[in-house]
């Protein structure tokens, strides 16, 4: 994944947990808040929505991280084997 594929990701994940928690505050005729608890609602909502985000780039992070070294362990290491009666190359 690229660095410039986390930014972006990051920010349609923060957008679609952004609707859909704003979807669950809707306010009823009887819950009429000050304008301080409103903004401290909407500060912790988006605290916890941009904390989701980050969680879900680092797992995706550390998966392509694990995912590459398991590939990187199957490769073959040290000098590649030549026959013996093979013409040899000179560097």
């Amino acid at each position: 994944m690229g660095l410039a594929a986390q930014p972006a990701l990051a920010t349609s994940q923060r957008a679609q947990m952004a609707a859909g928690r704003a979807a669950l505050l809707t306010q009823t005729p009887g819950d009429r808040l000050n304008v301080l608890q409103q903004y401290a609602i909407y500060q912790r909502t988006q605290l916890q929505i941009f904390a989701d985000s980050l969680s879900d780039i680092f797992l995706i992070t550390a998966a392509t991280t694990a995912l590459a070294a398991v590939i990187a362990l199957s490769l073959r290491s040290g000098p590649q084997h030549h026959a013996p009666d093979a013409p040899v190359m000179v560097e």
